[in-house]
C-alpha cells in the first residue's frame, strides 16, 4: 500500500494516467461546430498528479505533448515567487467616472509569457502548461497559485485559449516543504494518486532501450524497483528516475570501454542495500555475456557447451542470458525501426520535389519542423532526431535525381540490414528452442519481444516465421497458461 494513502483509496500506474490524460486533452480541446470547446473552459479542471519523486510524472505529461503535437511549457513552482509569476507591480492611471486614479497594475507573469514565447516559436496555438511540485510554492504564492488552479488566472493574466493546465506534487511524508491542499480546492481538480508501477514502466521504458542488466535485475526482484526507507543514518531510496538514469550512464560507459564501480552505482540507486545487491548482479551479468558468447549465438555458431550449459542453468540465470539476447536484438531493431521512420519522411520531401517544388522550399519546411520538434520534445527527441536527418539529406541533394539516387540506395542498405537482424532472431529462436524447447523461456522471449515496441515494429515490418509458429504453439495455448503461472511462481521464490 502506498504511504500517500487517500481516503478514498484509488490508486492509477503511470500508464493508466497517460491514458486518461490523453483523453481529457482529447475532450478539453474538441470544439463545436460554433468554435467552442464542449466542456467550457471554466468548467475544464486542472489536472494534478501526485505520486512519490521519480515516478515519471512530468515525462508521461512530455511525452503526451511531443505524440499529440502540442506545444509544452514546464515550471518547477519552488523556483518561482510572487513576482516572477505574478509580475511586477507597476503605477498606471485609469479614469473612473471622468476622474483619474492612479492604480497599481502588474506586469505579465514570467510563466504566462513563457506560454505566448513558445506558441509563436513552435507556431502551434495550444498546448499544455505543466507545473511541478505544485504544493511546495512560497507562502506569499499560496492564495495565487490556487487561484491559478482554479480559474488559469495569474493576477489579471490569463492563461491562452486552447491551452490546459496539469500540475504535479509529492505528498507530505516525501517532501518536508509540501503542503496540504484543502477540500475547496481538490474540489476543483481532477486529482490522480500515481503508484510506482514497474510493468507499466517497462513499456514506457522499451522506447529508450533499457540496459538489459537492469531489465533482467528487477524481473526477478520488482520489489526493488521503488524503495523509500527511513533509517536512523536517514532515508535511502530507489526511483523509477534512479533506474533510467542508470540504464543511460552504463550504456554510455561500457560504449566507452569503461567499468562502472560500486560507487556510482551508489549514486543512481541511493539506497545501500539495493546498490550492492544490484552492483553484484550486474558483475555476474557481464560476466554471462562473455562466458556465453552472446555473438556468437546471434550468429548461429554457438558451441554445442553453451547451449548444454544454458539448458542446465537455473532460472534465473536463464533470465540474465534471455535479457542479454534481447537486449542485443533491440538495439539492432531500435535503428532499423528509426531508419524507416526517416526514409518515409524523406520520400514525402522527395515527392514534393518530383511534382515541382524547389529544393530550397521542401528544405525550409524540414527545418520549421526540425525546431519545432525541438522545442516540443527537446534536440535528442525520437521526432527531432528524424526531422534532424531529413534536414541533412535534403541539404545535400543536388536534384531530384541525386536524392532519389541516395534515397534507394538508404532503401537497398536497409534492407540488407534488416536481413540480417532477421538472422539473428531466428538463431535466437533456434538456441532458445535447443536449450529449452516450447518452455517457459520460449513464451518469456516472446512476450518480451511483444512488449518492445522495436522489436514489435520490426516484426511487423519485415515479418518472421519463427516468431509467428512459436507464438501458435505458445501465446495463445492452455499450454501458454500454465507455463505463465509457472513463470510468476518462480519469481517470486
Amino acid at each position: 500500500m502506498p504511504a500517500h494513502k487517500r481516503q478514498n483509496g484509488v490508486f492509477v500506474n503511470i500508464k493508466k494516467a497517460k491514458e486518461q490524460i490523453r483523453n481529457a486533452l482529447k475532450i478539453y480541446l474538441t470544439e463545436n461546430e460554433w468554435g467552442d470547446p464542449l466542456i467550457p473552459e471554466k468548467e475544464q479542471r486542472p489536472i494534478v498528479l501526485m505520486g512519490p519523486p521519480g515516478i515519471g510524472k512530468t515525462a508521461v505529461v512530455s511525452q503526451l505533448a511531443e505524440e499529440m503535437e502540442l506545444s509544452f511549457v514546464s515550471y518547477s513552482m519552488t523556483h518561482h515567487t510572487r513576482q516572477s509569476a505574478l509580475g511586477l507591480p507597476e503605477i498606471s492611471t485609469r479614469e473612473y467616472g471622468g476622474k483619474a486614479y492612479t492604480v497599481t497594475d502588474y506586469t505579465m507573469s514570467e510563466i504566462i509569457a513563457s506560454v505566448y514565447e513558445v506558441m509563436e516559436r513552435t507556431g502551434i496555438p495550444r498546448g499544455i502548461l505543466f507545473l511541478d511540485e505544485i504544493n511546495c510554492v512560497s507562502e506569499t504564492l499560496v492564495p495565487a497559485m490556487l487561484q491559478f488552479l482554479q480559474f488559469k488566472t495569474f493576477g489579471r493574466h490569463r492563461l491562452p485559449k486552447g491551452w490546459i493546465l496539469i500540475a504535479a506534487g509529492n505528498p507530505p511524508e516525501y517532501n518536508r516543504s509540501a503542503r496540504e491542499f484543502d477540500v475547496v480546492t481538490w474540489d476543483r481538480v481532477r486529482r490522480m494518486d500515481i503508484e510506482p508501477d514497474l510493468s507499466a514502466w517497462n513499456q514506457y521504458m522499451a522506447e529508450k532501450s533499457l540496459h538489459p542488466a537492469i531489465h533482467a535485475y528487477l524481473i526477478q526482484k520488482p520489489d526493488r524497483f521503488y524503495r523509500i526507507r527511513r533509517t536512523a543514518d536517514g532515508t535511502g531510496f530507489v526511483t523509477a528516475r534512479g533506474w533510467s538514469d542508470l540504464s543511460g550512464m552504463l550504456t554510455a560507459m561500457e560504449e566507452a570501454d569503461l567499468r562502472p564501480d560500486r560507487d556510482l552505482i551508489c549514486q543512481y540507486l541511493q539506497e545501500a542495500d539495493t546498490a550492492g545487491d544490484f552492483f553484484s548482479f550486474y558483475r555476474l551479468f557481464m560476466k554471462y555475456r562473455d562466458d556465453y558468447q552472446i555473438d556468437r549465438i546471434l550468429g548461429g555458431t554457438e558451441d554445442r557447451s553453451i547451449r548444454e550449459r544454458a539448458a542446465a542453468a537455473p532460472f534465473d540465470e536463464r533470465i540474465r542470458l534471455l535479457a542479454m539476447l534481447k537486449g542485443a536484438l533491440s538495439k539492432g531493431f531500435r535503428e532499423i525501426v528509426r531508419e524507416d521512420d526517416v526514409l518515409g519522411l524523406i520520400y514525402e520531401s522527395l515527392v514534393r520535389v518530383r511534382e515541382g517544388e524547389e529544393i530550397g522550399s521542401v528544405l525550409r519546411d524540414a527545418e520549421k519542423s526540425f525546431e519545432r520538434q525541438q522545442i516540443l520534445g527537446g534536440p535528442e527527441s525520437f521526432r527531432a532526431v528524424r526531422e534532424r536527418e531529413r534536414t541533412a539529406f535534403l541539404r545535400e541533394m543536388r536534384d531530384y535525381e541525386d536524392g532519389r539516387v541516395k534515397f534507394e540506395r538508404r532503401i537497398a542498405a536497409l534492407d540488407r540490414r534488416a536481413g540480417e537482424e532477421g538472422e539473428k532472431l531466428a538463431a535466437v529462436f533456434s538456441f532458445a528452442e535447443a536449450a529449452w524447447g516450447e518452455g517457459q523461456e520460449m513464451l518469456l522471449l516472446l512476450s518480451e519481444l511483444t512488449a518492445d515496441p522495436y522489436a514489435s515494429g520490426f516484426i511487423g515490418l519485415y515479418g518472421s516465421h519463427e516468431y509467428v509458429e512459436h507464438s501458435e504453439k505458445l501465446a495463445f495455448s492452455e499450454r501458454g497458461s500454465v507455463i505463465r503461472k509457472e513463470i510468476r511462481a518462480l519469481r517470486t521464490l
